[in-house]
């Protein structure tokens, strides 16, 4: 729904009046997967302007407390008790890079967030719209945080800043119609919001700043990662049945040494015959004929007249990654697996590792995207 919100955000200057700066704006869709239908948002640091339907409404200081709701296609704001009027829209907004505000959605069990920049509230699909407009910097820098943890080595977060701003390079407009520009889930990128950021990932992103990976026609790559490739990257004309020549199997040792490298399931012997049997199988096979190891990447696991896609067992069985093999242990069925999450580009674990073994950031990128260009690029 392309509602006034939206608007309102398109129509938005791409900048802040942030005292002598001018930041490009990231407008990120908060909570994007659950509908909330109340939140408190809260100044943690400086004061918040509130601006209802293009009107000034007040002034929230830090610790000021603001409840929005959400009821029939509008939304309606609440302080110390007294609910205000009916709005289309809201937005709360500072003109300080240091501000910080918080947001505790009510009735549901999700993390409460800190963010810098602007606060906007809509009406959405079945509860509020809320969108974070932040600093591109900010954003990234928060991408880094959700994405990667704290005190990894600085090459890592230059890599990860570059292939942050690379994703937003071919990106930015995937939820226009929606009232923002990417959302804060792992459809796009993570983000939690920043309170005050490491300097070594706001070192990393300044220093690479305008630079992202582009193919040799100079586009904006498809920058997938994860957390650990098991030893082996996966190819994505098998996981997402397109070819893209710098997304392709090769071995990977820098991810051995990763927290995530291997992993184990045990599923009673009944259990899987079961969920065989959901599938399609439609003989009585013996267990040995069950077991399915091997060394390398492979996309199905045979059993019986079954070939089952492993992403399939993955997604029913929530496995850490669909890189594993099959054996039977007594009236056991082991998983034994490697790596977590699809497997395609670049290893955030294995790239922490190239990191601390003196790998530039360049190498790192290369080493996981082959064939594609580091460059500095104009307006990104």
């Amino acid at each position: 729904m392309f509602n006034s919100l939206g608007v309102l955000l398109i129509t938005t200057m791409m900048s802040f009046p942030f005292p002598g700066k001018s930041w490009k704006v990231i407008r990120v869709g908060l909570y994007n997967n659950t509908p909330v239908e109340q939140v408190v948002f809260t100044p943690v640091r400086g004061s918040y302007e509130i601006i209802g339907d293009g009107n000034w409404k007040g002034q929230l200081n830090e610790g000021d407390l603001l409840y929005v709701s959400y009821s029939d296609t509008a939304i309606t704001i609440m302080q110390k008790g007294n609910p205000w009027e009916r709005l289309d829209s809201i937005r709360l907004v500072t003109n300080r890079e240091e501000h910080r505000f918080l947001l505790r959605p009510v009735g549901r069990n999700l993390d409460v967030r800190v963010y810098p920049g602007n606060c906007l509230f809509g009406p959405g699909a079945g509860g509020l719209l809320m969108v974070n407009e932040v600093p591109e910097s900010y954003y990234l820098a928060g991408v880094l945080l959700a994405e990667g943890g704290a005190a990894a080595p600085k090459e890592y977060y230059k890599a990860q800043a570059i292939l942050a701003r690379t994703f937003l390079a071919a990106h930015l407009h995937r939820h226009t119609d929606e009232g923002f520009l990417v959302c804060d889930e792992t459809h796009c990128q993570a983000y939690h919001g920043v309170d005050i950021p490491d300097e070594m990932i706001m070192q990393a992103i300044r220093q690479t700043r305008h630079i992202i990976v582009t193919d040799r026609q100079g586009h904006p790559i498809i920058p997938a990662y994860h957390s650990n490739s098991g030893g082996e990257t996966a190819t994505a004309e098998k996981v997402w049945l397109k070819k893209i020549p710098w997304l392709i199997t090769r071995n990977d040792p820098w991810s051995k040494k990763g927290p995530h490298y291997c992993w184990k399931r045990e599923i009673l012997m009944k259990e899987w015959i079961t969920w065989l049997e959901q599938q399609g199988l439609n003989e009585n096979i013996p267990a040995s004929r069950l077991s399915d190891i091997h060394a390398h990447r492979t996309y199905t696991y045979r059993a019986g007249n079954l070939n089952i896609p492993m992403q399939k067992i993955r997604d029913d069985w929530h496995l850490p990654s669909a890189f594993f093999s099959v054996r039977v242990k007594g009236n056991m069925v082991i998983l034994d697996g490697r790596g977590y999450g699809h497997g395609l580009g670049l290893s955030q674990e294995g790239a922490m590792e190239m990191a601390r073994k003196g790998y530039s950031y360049k190498k790192i990128i290369r080493f996981y995207y082959p064939g594609t260009l580091v460059k500095k690029v104009k307006n990104k």
